[in-house]
């Protein structure tokens, strides 16, 4: 039985190519479009579907309110957001409220799809970008639980393996704001799979 996704992205445009792009895939099916957070909590609580992608540019709500409806309206939906930026402070806000996957809306359409069907089998994935945010802020929090704890750096004992990726990360600025929220979230997914793209 195929995966059931709902799209939610007030560009239509944007909607009618990820559809495209999801129908030519035998193992993924779209059951449904929506225009707005309202517009998807509404379909979300009549077809409960696997997988929600949704855009987070969304201009009618807050990113982590909406993928709290989701979880609120089906919890079994799992969430893959969908955005034009890194922003810390959003990336901490899907997170916290459950999505298990962030991707940049720039990605390709492989990565697109191998996130769709990573985040439907209940792997956690993040854009290369995303990534550097999500492990500069944790390894901030270890070195800061380490000192409080006055224990040896967490890097120098084995129990922490290091996740490498052949893609290219670009540098993450000095000045990002660190959500230390998040990190919650992330010792919650340390116990799941992990995908890289």
């Amino acid at each position: 039985m195929p995966t059931s996704i709902l799209l939610v992205s007030e560009q239509s445009i944007y909607r009618t190519g990820l559809h495209a792009l999801i129908h030519a895939e035998s193992d993924l099916s779209v059951i449904g479009e929506a225009g707005s957070y309202h517009a998807a909590a509404t379909q979300i609580s009549r077809a409960c579907p696997d997988l929600v992608v949704l855009d987070v540019d969304l201009s009618d709500g807050q990113a982590g309110a909406a993928v709290q409806a989701i979880n609120s309206a089906c919890g079994k939906a799992r969430i893959l957001a969908l955005s034009s930026s890194g922003d810390p402070s959003l990336i901490e806000a899907v997170v916290r409220e459950g999505a298990t996957g962030l991707l940049l809306k720039y990605s390709t359409p492989d990565e697109l799809l191998n996130g769709i069907r990573s985040v439907a089998a209940g792997e956690i994935i993040l854009s290369a970008p995303v990534q550097d945010t999500v492990l500069v802020e944790y390894k901030r929090l270890l070195v800061s639980g380490a000192a409080e704890k006055n224990q040896p750096h967490p890097s120098a004992a084995p129990s922490r393996q290091v996740l490498g990726t052949k893609l290219h990360r670009p540098r993450i600025s000095p000045h990002a704001v660190p959500r230390e929220r998040l990190f919650e979230q992330i010792d919650h997914w340390l116990k799941r799979p992990l995908t890289l793209v």
